[in-house]
């Protein structure tokens, strides 16, 4: 161990000196910055205690990366003290697609995907969940720490649904944007999920692109060239730019082809939902979706 840092599978921070961040953090938030800083001075400590614990921080922030929980945390708190210079942080988009996409535990079944979408929530398919009421969901690189969760939106016939992520701290998760256009036929998309998913593994990223909109049963589907597999289920499509535009369905070697669900019919379906009165919607289910057309064929 050297100066707070602890070599096992990789680089992390001795929870001491974590601790000794809180500590000071907390001194801050009890006292104010004045009395802290006497106590900074009186304990042995140089410079100014704000410039202290955002060396500190940013450390933290360089050995762990910028999207973990606990340096967020930090920042967070850090920036309540100090509003005119607050920490920024600036994550680089695979490490906020990677925050943002979470295993669903299904027993007896396989593992499923999740993940968070702006104005919406935790987003899945619902044949990952079927039959339940309250789930557990996990993101991988802390896969002991299982949040449960309830399901508050499910239509089996659009294959989509919703949990409610209410008791996840928001400093576990960062969120995946809805696409302004819907995928074309030929645009380059990423299927992004958790395939047979196993402790130590990472998310999975495939690229591919679109090779036909259809409807099947009155449902609007994209077909990829890429293969889903079981376990990849309810995450997202994305394209070029990072944003969402379709759930992955079904896909795998015996299906013989690979589809998602258009981004749309989760609006669609939140929009009738919310006209029942079973759900409240942001605006970006309450927003005109804009589709390419699409003509019925004979699936």
């Amino acid at each position: 161990m050297v100066t707070g840092v602890k070599i096992n599978a990789g680089l992390n921070v001795d929870r001491r000196y974590i601790r000794r961040i809180l500590a000071m953090l907390h001194s801050i938030e009890k006292l104010g910055l004045a009395d802290a800083q006497t106590r900074h001075d009186s304990s042995g400590g140089k410079g100014a205690l704000a410039a202290h614990l955002r060396g500190k921080i940013a450390y933290v922030a360089h050995l762990k990366g910028q999207t973990d929980p606990v340096v967020r945390s930090l920042a967070q708190r850090y920036n309540k003290s100090f509003l005119s210079k607050p920490i920024k942080l600036a994550p680089r988009a695979a490490e906020r697609r990677d925050r943002a996409v979470w295993v669903v535990e299904v027993p007896e079944k396989h593992n499923g995907t999740a993940f968070f979408l702006a104005g919406v929530g935790l987003v899945t398919a619902a044949h990952c969940i079927e039959g339940m009421s309250e789930v557990d969901v996990l993101h991988p690189s802390k896969h002991t720490t299982i949040f449960k969760v309830k399901v508050r939106h499910y239509d089996r016939h659009r294959d989509v649904a919703v949990l409610d992520d209410a008791n996840i701290p928001s400093t576990e998760f960062y969120e995946l944007q809805p696409a302004a256009n819907a995928a074309a036929v030929t645009d380059a998309i990423m299927a992004v999920g958790y395939p047979m998913w196993g402790f130590g593994e990472r998310l999975n990223i495939r690229p591919g692109e679109v090779s036909l909109l259809t409807v099947r049963s009155g449902v609007l589907l994209i077909e990829v060239t890429q293969q889903l597999t079981p376990g990849m289920s309810g995450g997202p499509i994305l394209n070029a730019e990072g944003e969402v535009v379709g759930i992955v369905h079904k896909g795998g070697p015996e299906g013989g082809r690979q589809l998602a669900i258009r981004l749309s019919e989760l609006k669609a379906s939140l929009k009738e939902a919310a006209k029942k009165g079973r759900i409240k919607v942001g605006a970006w289910a309450r927003q005109q979706s804009r589709q390419p057309t699409v003509l019925p064929g004979a699936d």
